[in-house]
């Protein structure tokens, strides 16, 4: 049996599709593997950070300090999501000398040394820790192959696997609409600090607004409204906090006909994956998305419509769509062979197969 510990340091969502949703499908497939999560909740604040604390704060620093020693002890493999503090590896370089047979994995699903233009975070000393943590671990578990290539600078030869993004059916739920809206939705659903993203659709769209009245923009958006986003009674824009356990049925909730994936073409959102359609798919929903590299490695073209990042090029896309929708039906040109999308992104992006796969490669470092 191998004993596997994950433990997280980003934000819930990255949490959920890296360390929630690979756990629980260890957990269901019922092999000969334990499994666990550590987020040192009992220790620390909802707004205090592992790899922060866990050195020169006090009590906190020792309970966590002696959990981190039991826990090199007990598994064969800890898996660390992405360390952006010198507290951690400091830690862990000293404890990994007590326990040289417990390997070390580190995950990551983005950029080392890149960030969003719009991002209000410089992130210089937390991308130089980041890199530490790869050059001094095992092996790495990343989620696409982009992102597996643009490291190699950073980990020489050291083992790579690629983990995509799949859905968990059990802790991915929702009810779907009763899709009995009036007029034609088109959605954009993004986190913070895609404001040069988001502006990509918004002029894309705006034109169209005026030529089709029964089309509104429903957009839902972790970050704040962006100045340039004026108001429209055909935009319902909201500033949105969704925890990951509402999140699927927040998106079914907006009854989307079509979904808007716009992408600049940087190095940063080179690395990312393919999420969205992962996400829109799910719920049966088409994707107009940038023709750049997270889409265009999309596994089965599938409802996804893929465009140049030109701004006549998205309008031309989006008014094709809206004049391919008849009573909800995909767009002309979007090739679903009959077989729903949803039944295409569990085939494609399967987790039961995919976790298998990531069981042998952790087997192989032991």
């Amino acid at each position: 049996m191998i004993k596997i510990l994950y433990v997280p340091s980003l934000n819930i969502p990255v949490c959920y599709w890296r360390i929630e949703t690979y756990a629980n499908q260890m957990v269901n497939m019922k092999t000969q593997v334990l499994v666990n999560v550590e987020y040192f909740k009992d220790i620390i604040g909802i707004n205090m950070a592992w790899d922060d604390a866990c050195v020169g704060k006090g009590e906190i620093s020792k309970q966590i300090q002696q959990k981190m020693d039991n826990a090199f002890k007990f598994f064969d493999v800890i898996i660390f999501q992405r360390i952006q503090n010198m507290p951690a590896l400091a830690l862990i370089t000293e404890i990994r000398k007590k326990y040289p047979e417990t390997k070390i994995v580190a995950e990551i699903d983005d950029s080392i040394g890149e960030i969003s233009p719009s991002s209000p975070y410089k992130w210089g000393e937390q991308h130089r820790w980041s890199s530490e943590h790869l050059y001094m671990s095992d092996a790495v578990i990343c989620s696409t192959e982009y992102l597996a290539n643009s490291i190699k600078p950073i980990i020489g030869e050291k083992p790579v696997h690629i983990a995509p993004n799949c859905i968990q059916k059990k802790i991915w739920k929702f009810k779907k609409p009763k899709n009995n809206h009036k007029g034609l939705r088109i959605g954009y659903v993004g986190g913070g600090s895609h404001d040069e993203d988001l502006h990509i659709a918004y002029r894309a769209i705006l034109p169209l607004l005026d030529k089709y009245p029964h089309v509104s923009f429903v957009i839902r958006y972790g970050g704040f409204r962006p100045r340039w986003l004026n108001n429209n009674p055909q935009i319902d824009f909201k500033s949105v906090a969704w925890h990951m356990d509402e999140y699927p049925q927040q998106l079914s909730d907006m009854d989307i006909d079509l979904a808007l994936a716009p992408l600049r073409d940087s190095e940063f959102n080179r690395c990312k994956s393919n999420l969205k359609w992962i996400e829109w798919s799910s719920l049966n929903v088409p994707l107009l998305a940038s023709d750049v590299e997270p889409y265009t490695k999309t596994k089965i073209q599938a409802g996804i419509i893929l465009t140049d990042n030109k701004i006549s090029s998205w309008t031309e896309k989006i008014n094709n769509c809206i004049k391919s929708f008849k009573d909800g039906f995909i767009p002309d040109g979007v090739n679903i062979d009959g077989v729903e999308l949803y039944k295409q992104n569990m085939k494609r992006y399967n987790i039961h197969n995919e976790t298998k796969e990531l069981l042998v490669f952790l087997n192989k470092l032991i």
